[in-house]
């Protein structure tokens, strides 16, 4: 009977060696490694000397940790864990988080050198799964650079491989990545060029390379192509899914043709009728509350209780906010109430949104109350909205509970940032203020002018520079 094996190390413990004068003793330490283990020791590692992250890496002994280097930017320990003495060369994905973190900006031309280096050096890694090791190679790379946001360098590298390998042509993989790279950038005209010129290279497409055409189709709100593009892909036997149908679903919606949008849903012969998911349902409550049609995404939810559906917190937020830009009060609350039935409790965003249009409908006290209780289930809420919120009733004169709000405040720690969009209501004193520094700036800028030459400026009086000099000082004291 064999013993059974040892228990793994307490995180606590091998975060000790770690922290400690030698971290490089923990793979002689401690001899058992647990992936559970390393999972708890992941919301700790920004603790870790960069210097300790070798050794625990050596420890971990899995190349996926190689991952954990390269997000520190220590390229060269990854290198010698990989390339290091072995039993067995390492799997090509082990490379794959060193050749992302190359792709960034400024350091790109890093990962084609990666790239390069393992092309010719095969025996150095060994290939995943049924795929040849060399269109493994390649995707790899060209999804890296694509998703780092470098197409035209990934086509580059795409072209010079069909030039230097013909008898390892890119797979459809790679076109896929490709296509999705020139998809993300909003080059269409990119997209539909790598897209001829696969047909012609008789790569066939999936439903994967649909899906992004489809996308940046409807992206750039040209539905009626993504729908054409769809029937073409039916006729050459593909099946539809969620990927192709839910962006001209959603396209669709968003342009305001709601019976459109129901009759491709309905279309669809494994969802004939009705909404399949709640994604659908949000796609069409997203819509709603862009165009401003309440009865609609009413009629919507009534119907989807019918018929059986429960909705998400999410699909409630979206009712919420439709409602809320509409300023339906009585219907925002309904809403809370039955969210509340559901077993959902509102969340930061429900409860912002009740708050601002309990403002906008100047029903202070209710808003206050409102905030209060956030407190109660534990959410602290936006600054902004404490700001708003504090304006408008100090401006209003409710000292009482500018000083409730103001200490409610001060027991939680929150952010002082406010968004750039923000601009708080302008009073008297602000325009004063605005007034004065532009009549400052006008004074000397009038003084530079006449004094074009800082010869002729040191010959004016001390009296003249001085008072230029207390006006700039003043404009500067002064918040803009």
């Amino acid at each position: 009977m064999m013993p059974p094996p040892p228990p793994p190390p307490p995180p606590l413990t091998v975060l000790g060696i770690l922290r400690g004068e030698d971290p490089a003793s923990l793979p002689s330490r401690v001899s058992t490694r647990a992936p559970l283990c390393f999972q708890h020791l992941r919301p700790s590692l920004p603790t870790v000397h960069d210097s300790a992250l070798p050794a625990l890496a050596r420890w971990a002994a899995k190349p996926p940790h190689v991952s954990l280097l390269a997000s520190r930017g220590l390229f060269a320990a990854a290198w010698r864990l990989l390339l290091g003495p072995s039993s067995a060369s390492p799997p090509l994905a082990a490379f794959a988080p060193l050749v992302r973190r190359y792709s960034q900006p400024r350091t790109h031309p890093a990962a084609l050198r990666t790239f390069h280096f393992l092309r010719g050096h095969p025996d150095r890694y060994v290939a995943d799964g049924d795929i040849p090791a060399a269109a493994s190679l390649l995707n790899m790379a060209v999804d890296a650079l694509c998703k780092e946001g470098h197409p035209r360098a990934a086509v580059q590298l795409f072209e010079r491989w069909r030039r230097e390998e013909p008898d390892s042509p890119p797979d459809e993989r790679t076109y896929n990545i490709l296509l999705h790279g020139w998809n993300r950038a909003g080059r269409l005209d990119k997209v539909g060029k790598l897209w001829a010129e696969m047909r012609l290279a008789g790569v066939r497409p999936t439903v994967v390379t649909y899906g992004t055409l489809i996308e940046g189709l409807c992206v750039m709100r040209r539905p009626d192509q993504a729908i054409a593009l769809l029937d073409e892909m039916r006729e050459e036997g593909i099946n539809a899914n969620l990927i192709t149908c839910n962006p001209i679903v959603y396209a669709l919606a968003q342009a305001g043709r709601f019976q459109d949008a129901h009759k491709r849903r309905s279309q669809d012969d494994d969802r004939a009728g009705h909404f399949a998911d709640h994604k659908d349902i949000q796609y069409f409550l997203m819509a709603f509350a862009k165009n401003g049609n309440i009865e609609s995404g009413m009629n919507l939810y009534s119907k989807m209780i019918n018929n059986g559906y429960s909705p998400d917190q999410l699909t409630y937020v979206l009712l919420i906010k439709m409602l809320s830009r509409a300023n339906r009060l009585e219907l925002v609350v309904q809403m809370i109430q039955e969210m509340r039935t559901h077993g959902f409790e509102p969340d930061l965003a429900t409860s912002t949104m009740l708050i601002h249009l309990l403002c906008r409908r100047n029903q202070y006290e209710e808003a206050c109350a409102e905030f209060e209780d956030m407190f109660k289930r534990g959410i602290v809420p936006q600054y902004i909205t404490y700001q708003r919120l504090m304006s408008e009733l100090k401006r209003l004169g409710l000292v009482q509970l500018v000083q409730k709000l103001a200490n409610l405040m001060r027991l939680v720690p929150h952010s002082t940032k406010l968004p750039r969009s923000y601009r708080d209501k302008e009073g008297e004193d602000d325009i004063e203020k605005r007034k004065s520094i532009l009549q400052k700036a006008q004074v000397v800028s009038n003084v530079l002018k006449e004094f074009k030459d800082t010869k002729e400026l040191d010959m004016c009086s001390s009296a003249d520079v001085s008072d230029c000099y207390d006006i700039v000082q003043s404009a500067r004291r002064c918040p803009v």
